[in-house]
């Protein structure tokens, strides 16, 4: 026996189903921690990002390393939001890889973990 569905009954069985299945959460929440909503670019520890609009219809752009002075940029005029978001998304993926690939204590770098695995002793804590 060969049934036969239309694309819209389809589509309303599956909306059906997965409304069922996920409870009214949305798909792919994690129950298992508190807080899952991963850091944005936007979020790094030790990197500020300063963007506005200037008077004259452009936009301003800083990207500021708060570990090393030398990995910020000056502050940058943009024509549209958009260069401005991107030139700042750019600069902070560049300063975070520029902070995780450091020897001298890379932890303290991104101030995600308080210890230098090099220098580790146990009466330090393990995270902040």
């Amino acid at each position: 026996m060969i049934i036969t569905l239309r694309e819209s009954h389809l589509r309303s069985l599956i909306r059906r189903v997965l409304i069922e299945q996920g409870g009214g959460t949305a798909y792919g929440r994690n129950y298992h921690t508190l807080d899952n909503n991963p850091i944005s670019w936007q979020d790094y520890p030790g990197i500020d990002i300063d963007s506005y609009a200037s008077g004259d219809g452009g936009y301003y752009a800083q990207v500021t390393c708060t570990v090393d002075d030398s990995l910020s940029t000056p502050l940058r005029l943009f024509a549209t939001e958009g260069d401005a978001t991107h030139f700042a998304r750019h600069h902070t993926d560049k300063i975070k890889r520029e902070l995780m690939s450091r020897e001298d204590i890379p932890a303290k770098a991104i101030d995600i973990i308080t210890i230098d695995s090099a220098n580790y002793t146990s009466d330090l804590p393990l995270s902040k």
